[in-house]
């Protein structure tokens, strides 16, 4: 946060856990002048904020893995994917999103597409001269690093990062049942490949 805006970090609350109870990461806090706070066991209303959020964001898992029937080895790529829609969204009585009140200007809204639409990503080392050019997927959600889009690639069963990606938002891709052959398809955990 200090190196993107100029304001540093002054306290953070985290629950205890043992993730954040290491002497290296204590000792890191301390460095940089940071105060630790800690909330009592078992208390998630203590840090309310961000048991809401979490919630929030799982509840936004959870439907767009049930929306097009998607097996749940997917929750991270959905969790990446709903993170990138909540903070998009104006939050109650503001009028700008969280990606506006964070980087200074409003997010572009033209890339959007709905969670596991069906897309067709360009194929840049194709084995034949006769090869179709055009692998079928789905979307997954966006790579903000890259500027790219993350694919679920049917033909390799690996999730890829693409620009160069047609998408069919006009078709219900729906699969059968969330314990479909996909779901043992996946090779976790999953791999970029970046095309």
């Amino acid at each position: 946060v200090q190196t993107q805006l100029g304001n540093a970090t002054q306290e953070i609350t985290t629950d205890g856990g043992g993730e954040y109870n290491s002497n290296s990461f204590n000792n890191f806090l301390k460095s940089k002048g940071i105060i630790h706070r800690t909330t009592p066991p078992y208390t998630p209303q203590r840090n309310g904020k961000s048991e809401r959020k979490n919630r929030i964001l799982f509840d936004t898992i959870r439907t767009v893995l049930s929306a097009r029937n998607l097996p749940r080895k997917l929750w991270p790529e959905a969790a990446l994917y709903a993170a990138t829609v909540y903070n998009r969204l104006c939050p109650p009585g503001l009028n700008q999103s969280r990606f506006e009140l964070y980087w200074g200007h409003p997010s572009s809204y033209k890339h959007a597409h709905e969670f596991g639409s069906p897309v067709f990503h360009h194929d840049n080392n194709p084995t034949a001269k006769l090869d179709p050019r055009g692998l079928e997927g789905i979307f997954l959600s966006y790579d903000d690093a890259t500027s790219t889009y993350r694919i679920y690639d049917f033909s390799t069963n690996r999730v890829i990062r693409s620009r160069d990606v047609t998408f069919h938002d006009e078709i219900s891709y729906v699969f059968d049942q969330p314990n479909s052959n996909l779901e043992d398809e996946f090779d976790f955990p999953l791999i970029d490949v970046q095309s």
